[in-house]
C-alpha cells in the first residue's frame, strides 16, 4: 500500500523522512560528509566504487560511514531499497 499515491511519491517521502537530512547539503551531511544529491557530482566516487547491489548492503547494513537504513529501525528494507532508487535518479 503506498500512502503516498504513487511509488514516485513513496520513494520521495522515505528519502525526505530518512536520507534528506544528510543528502541535501544540510548540516548532518556536512560533518559527514554525505554526498548531496543536489550535486550528482559528490556522488561519482562512490558510483565508481560500489555497485549498486553493494549500495544497497551499505544502506540496509551500514558500513563505518552509514548507520543501517540511515538510522531508521522501523523502516523496512523495500522502504530503505526504494529511497535509494530515488536517490540514483537523481544523481545518474
Amino acid at each position: 500500500m503506498l500512502v503516498c499515491g504513487t511509488q514516485a511519491q513513496a520513494d520521495a517521502g522515505t528519502f525526505q523522512s530518512v536520507c534528506a537530512e544528510c543528502h541535501t547539503g544540510g548540516f548532518k551531511g556536512f560533518i559527514s560528509g554525505a554526498p548531496n544529491v543536489n550535486k550528482p557530482s559528490s556522488w561519482q566516487k562512490y558510483l565508481k566504487r560500489d555497485t549498486v547491489t553493494k549500495m544497497q548492503e551499505i544502506v540496509l547494513f551500514s558500513s563505518k560511514d552509514h548507520k543501517p537504513k540511515g538510522g531508521c529501525p522501523t523502516c523496512s528494507d523495500q522502504q530503505i531499497l526504494e529511497a535509494l532508487d530515488y536517490i540514483m535518479t537523481r544523481v545518474k
